[in-house]
């Protein structure tokens, strides 16, 4: 996650699913959980100055002309009405210049209890003192975020591949197994994460592929159930719900997850189901 970012399209599933899961809306029912949210967050400066990531602002009626400025523009996404209040919040945050992970941040503390970890993931040149950071920047988050009734991950491109090192610098921008392992045991009831889709496989099969490591993990051990969806407006945004379907609370997430993406789907929204 990172500043530039916020107010992206992606921002708009991604505060609108967890806005459903939370109980924000009246849809859902009375019960309210509470939330957790470790923001992956990187430096503006970790991509080349030519990445053009979080321009994607049309679907708010508005258009980055360079150099941060923002004009009006016909909206040609349609979508302001799958949630009119947090279209008229992030729309007011993009046109306002206040591009900020504390911006999304104060419209989830709205109404709930809510947690969050924003400190940057280590970027640290000397891949030894990176990990070692990494793993106390971990401690630090689970410690942030835990005990919640519901966690959100959120990195740049999501779930690292089995084949990528901890090691790796790009891997700042993904979460680890292991990070993913011990999110989940500071859940009461359900986790969350981001997950982009590259070009490399059909949509389909990669979602039939993280599904199948999922299911093949510790996760199943504890009796995650493994929910997703995908957003697919402009790039595939793909959400990813561990819920516990041994107690209550986390049926009903899995329902809320299902409800929305029911709510959300094409044609007059932009989510699919693919898994």
């Amino acid at each position: 996650m990172q500043n530039k970012y916020v107010g992206d399209i992606g921002d708009y599933c991604k505060l609108g699913l967890l806005r459903w899961l939370l109980g924000t809306h009246s849809e859902t029912g009375q019960c309210k959980f509470s939330l957790g949210v470790c923001w992956y967050a990187v430096t503006n400066t970790f991509d080349p100055p030519q990445n053009r990531d979080g321009r994607h602002i049309d679907y708010l009626g508005l258009k980055n002309i360079g150099d941060g400025q923002i004009v009006e523009h016909m909206d040609s996404a349609q979508l302001s009405h799958l949630d009119p209040a947090l279209w008229h919040q992030l729309r007011q945050a993009v046109l306002s210049g206040t591009r900020q992970i504390a911006v999304l941040e104060s419209i989830l503390e709205e109404s709930n209890a809510c947690r969050f970890h924003s400190g940057s993931v280590p970027e640290n040149a000397d891949w030894r003192i990176r990990i070692s950071e990494r793993n106390e920047w971990l401690r630090q988050a689970v410690y942030s975020v835990g005990n919640q009734d519901l966690l959100f991950l959120d990195p740049d491109n999501g779930l690292a591949s089995e084949r990528m090192r901890a090691s790796s610098r790009t891997v700042a921008k993904h979460i680890l197994a292991d990070e993913l392992s011990a999110f989940s045991e500071a859940s009461s009831s359900g986790l969350v994460f981001y997950h982009h889709l590259g070009q490399h496989l059909p949509h389909k099969r990669q979602m039939e592929l993280l599904h199948e490591r999922l299911t093949n993990s510790p996760f199943d051990r504890r009796r995650w159930e493994v929910s997703s969806l995908v957003f697919n407006r402009y790039s595939c945004r793909a959400f990813i719900l561990l819920s516990r379907c041994d107690n209550g609370d986390g049926r009903e997430l899995k329902r809320r997850f299902e409800l929305f993406a029911d709510q959300w789907k094409r044609p007059e929204g932009a989510v699919q189901v693919l898994a």
